[in-house]
């Protein structure tokens, strides 16, 4: 393949949009990124116009391709927020503003729509994983407070799925967009009938579900006129932001199970079929609609974002200071760090526990308390595998990418209580690399095993202090206690 051909990735991210430039030799080019705002206009509410979405990108693309020749331009790839549900009319226009994945409006009526599927044979596995901000969630709470905008919906898109219709005009989701909605059978691999009776919702309202490698059409005249690019410019399906991660990092192809420790955390593994017994969103994920295989997804709501707001709003110190000073700690055998500050999904399902310091005495120093919060999160990790079902000893060896794993304290301290080895990885691992790389493979060049390949590297493996494991072993058995015992000290 000639080199100099150029492909787009593009990720919505919650609070920003990422926008990154590769070449035929995977290198990365170019990196634009730009920061918006959302809408909470009640407590608890999270939203946004998505018409905001497009107008920034098209901005940050005109700054990404500014020295580059745009001819090259072969293909874009788009992800982002998943959950983050749109509503169009017939016109393609905004009903109302997005609902994002994070917001807890409905916390209600999970309950209630919860209810009304249980018992349902065919709808146990949507039973399950129904929590605030589903798309399926989301829909049946605005047929309930806003019917005069439900009747209004023509189609409904996840947030990267909106940008890919501005960008063709046509209206599409992939299996992971799918699979996650609630809305969708993963077993027979199609909507779901009963969903759809209960929310009253019609066929017209479903986009097509494509594979993530494939064509979702090329871009629209006029976005080609105003960015300067060919007409023939394809535009791929795209995918969530984790599994576009999962590309990046070797989980989707080499099968490394991987820890992302960004603000919130995710830990990702590549299973070829569903284990009824596992916890954790099952994703189901296609590059090519012949293939497929699954993603099992687990999350700590609050990761970095724990982090950060115990070392800058509480400690007020400084990453780099923070991270030498926690080298330094001591470990106590006592001092607990319970890390759902907002909530937990994936094992209890429970939008209002919180987080909590427990052991606290008067010889506990602030690194102490940095180096128990860290363990805390590493925990969440260990109990997320436990319940997902995920043995790291029978597995690729663990890969961990984001922002945490720059701190060899977190890392090591994640190897002992996991009791694995793992790698820290150097190279730009990240959802809009990801889907770059998607675009790479829908224009026709690259197989699905060696997208990753260069991408990153293996920067240093950590293994296991055997003193360490011994003595975390025994601190994972106080952890495991704190749920009941938090929900037995606020149950009123």
């Amino acid at each position: 393949m000639n080199n100099d051909r150029l492909f787009i990735g593009i990720d919505v991210g919650t609070s920003s949009i990422k926008t990154v430039l590769i070449n035929g030799k995977k290198e990365v080019l170019a990196q634009k990124q730009a920061d918006y705002e959302i809408s909470q206009p009640y407590i608890g509410w999270r939203e946004i116009d998505p018409e905001i979405w497009y107008s920034l990108v098209v901005k940050l693309l005109k700054e990404l391709l500014s020295d580059y020749s745009r001819e090259n331009v072969d293909a874009i790839g788009i992800t982002g927020q998943m959950h983050t549900v749109v509503f169009l009319d017939k016109n393609g226009k905004s009903i109302r503003p997005a609902i994002l994945w994070d917001d807890i409006r409905t916390k209600e009526v999970v309950l209630e729509m919860r209810e009304q599927i249980e018992g349902i044979k065919s709808l146990s596995y949507i039973s399950k994983t129904l929590s605030t901000g589903s798309p399926a969630v989301n829909l049946y709470w605005l047929k309930k407070e806003e019917k005069d905008n439900f009747e209004k919906i023509y189609k409904f898109l996840i947030a990267p799925d909106y940008l890919v219709y501005k960008f063709t005009n046509n209206y599409n989701i992939d299996y992971c967009g799918a699979s996650t909605s609630c809305l969708y059978d993963i077993k027979q691999k199609k909507w779901s009938e009963e969903i759809k009776k209960l929310l009253s919702l019609k066929d017209y309202n479903y986009p097509e579900i494509r594979a993530a490698g494939k064509s979702a059409g090329n871009i629209t005249k006029e976005l080609a006129e105003e960015l300067n690019l060919r007409p023939d410019v394809i535009v791929a399906t795209g995918t969530g932001d984790n599994p576009a991660t999962a590309v990046s990092s070797g989980c989707l192809g080499q099968g490394h199970p991987v820890i992302s420790l960004g603000t919130s955390g995710i830990l990702i593994s590549e299973r070829k079929t569903i284990n009824k017994n596992a916890k954790g969103k099952v994703i189901l994920f296609s590059f090519d609609n012949i293939n497929f295989t699954y993603l099992v997804q687990g999350a700590i709501q609050s990761n970095g974002s724990a982090y950060d707001w115990f070392q800058k709003d509480i400690l007020k110190l400084n990453y780099k200071y923070a991270d030498q000073k926690t080298s330094e700690a001591s470990f106590h055998k006592n001092l607990i760090f319970y890390p759902h500050l907002n909530g937990e999904k994936t094992i209890y399902s429970d939008p209002d526990i919180k987080g909590a310091f427990l052991g606290l005495s008067t010889n506990i120093k602030k690194e102490d308390m940095m180096l128990a919060l860290i363990e805390g999160l590493c925990f969440g990790y260990r109990e997320l595998a436990d319940k997902m079902l995920v043995d790291f000893n029978k597995s690729q060896r663990l890969r961990v990418v984001g922002g945490g794993a720059k701190s060899h304290v977190w890392l090591q301290t994640l190897s002992n209580i996991l009791n694995t080895p793992l790698d820290q990885m150097k190279g730009t691992v990240s959802s809009a690399v990801g889907v770059a790389l998607i675009a790479l493979y829908c224009s026709g060049h690259e197989t699905v095993e060696s997208l990753s390949e260069g991408i990153v590297k293996v920067n240093k493996t950590f293994f296991p202090d055997k003193t360490m494991v011994e003595q975390y072993n025994k601190k994972y058995q106080i952890y495991k206690k704190v749920y009941k015992a938090l929900k037995n000290v606020y149950q009123n």
